[in-house]
């Protein structure tokens, strides 16, 4: 664990010219080197100790937000941290980043707060200093327009991406020494992921859309109507006892059952998140967005989307938003725990999309009714029962 208090890269060079002089003194036979060496290392004690005193009685604060909670892959995310201390004057300050598990280092400049007026009261902190939360800032402390650091992150990876400020180094006025305090600044942002690109991925996302004709007798009886477990986002006006209570604690949000009436226009999506589907990350990040292009044109298209991923309960989204929310947090597992007699997990006629062909998939399929298959990561569908349409959505088509 680093000392919060220590000399800077300059500050240990001083120390080292001064102990190179200490060293020469008796070997050049000039016994006025002393002196030089013995100011240079009071120098670095001096700063040691402003910086301890400064440290220690600045207070610093940092306020970090991002200029978009919800960034879609590949997107470069612009990070704004304003840091403020108690005191007067502007100091020079570094800020300590910790961004997907990976550290950089800015320098930034450091404003004083002012305390709020008595007579005012504590105002909102907002107007006059655009942030979500600030680390270390009393409640009697107002925060003064100051100069932003802004870091540039780009989203290399789908999901929820964590940026913190760890800690600020606090310098002296010599820039000898410098107080290194703990903060917890942070920011969190979901990664959307990004549909497929060209025309082509429209074409076959065209294609997954339309039913395949269907043998007499393969379809499930009984299947009209709402499929079970059918949700959607809460709406104001809906009735309390129409929330499912335990999905929405699942997904984080308010979501509600749906009538018969809001579930007759839908299209069935299955995102296949076996991990023994895909050889790839890759692949398994091109079934995801081969999900949200299939998704998105559904929905352009007036149609409910009964999203299904993995082992997860299928839960109906009926906008761009949820659907790329849900798709953020995929990922691959084990699902062979869910049998194919699963109703609540059946798709009816809709598209199934996954790496390759598995025979655990092959098995789920031949009880339901037959949809679209969408392959990314294989050319290979032999396997697929002869009554399900598939497209191949691979990197090269």
């Amino acid at each position: 664990m680093r000392p919060p208090l220590a000399p800077t890269a300059r500050g240990w060079g001083l120390l080292a010219v001064a102990a190179v002089l200490a060293i020469a003194r008796p070997v050049v036979g000039l016994r006025d080197l002393w002196f030089p060496s013995l100011v240079l290392v009071s120098l670095v004690v001096v700063s040691i100790v402003l910086a301890a005193i400064i440290g220690a009685t600045s207070r610093v604060a940092v306020a970090l937000v991002g200029n978009d909670p919800t960034p879609t892959i590949g997107d470069e995310l612009t990070l704004s941290a304003s840091v403020t201390h108690r005191g007067v004057g502007r100091r020079v300050v570094e800020l300590l980043w910790l961004i997907d598990g990976e550290r950089a280092r800015d320098r930034a400049v450091s404003a004083p707060r002012r305390a709020a007026s008595a007579g005012s009261g504590f105002a909102d902190a907002a107007d006059e200093f655009p942030i979500d939360e600030w680390n270390s800032a009393s409640s009697g402390d107002r925060l003064a327009e100051g100069a932003a650091v802004e870091r540039l992150v780009p989203a290399r990876r789908r999901g929820p991406l964590r940026v913190r400020v760890t800690a600020v180094r606090v310098f002296d006025p010599l820039g000898l020494a410098s107080w290194r305090t703990r903060v917890d600044a942070a920011t969190d942002v979901l990664v959307l992921p990004r549909p497929l690109a060209g025309l082509d991925a429209r074409a076959w996302a065209e294609r997954s859309l339309r039913m395949p004709s269907e043998p007499a007798g393969v379809g499930r009886p009984g299947a009209s109507g709402p499929p079970e477990g059918s949700l959607r986002e809460y709406r104001p006006g809906d009735a309390m006892r129409q929330v499912h209570w335990k999905q929405s604690a699942r997904q984080g949000d308010l979501l509600v059952n749906l009538s018969a009436a809001d579930a007759t226009a839908q299209h069935d999506v299955r995102l296949d998140a076996s991990s023994q589907a895909y050889p790839t990350s890759a692949s398994f990040e091109r079934a995801v967005s081969a999900a949200v292009t299939i998704g998105h044109l559904a929905l352009q298209r007036g149609r409910h989307v009964r999203l299904t991923i993995g082992a997860d309960r299928p839960h109906v989204v009926t906008a761009l938003p949820a659907l790329l929310g849900a798709l953020a947090l995929a990922e691959t597992g084990d699902d062979s725990h869910r049998g194919a007699d699963d109703d609540a997990a059946r798709v009816d006629g809709g598209t199934v999309i996954t790496g390759r062909v598995t025979p655990a998939l092959v098995a789920r399929l031949e009880h339901e009714r037959p949809g679209t298959l969408v392959v990314t990561a294989s050319a290979d569908a032999g396997l697929a029962p002869p009554a399900w349409r598939v497209v191949h959505a691979g990197a090269a088509g």
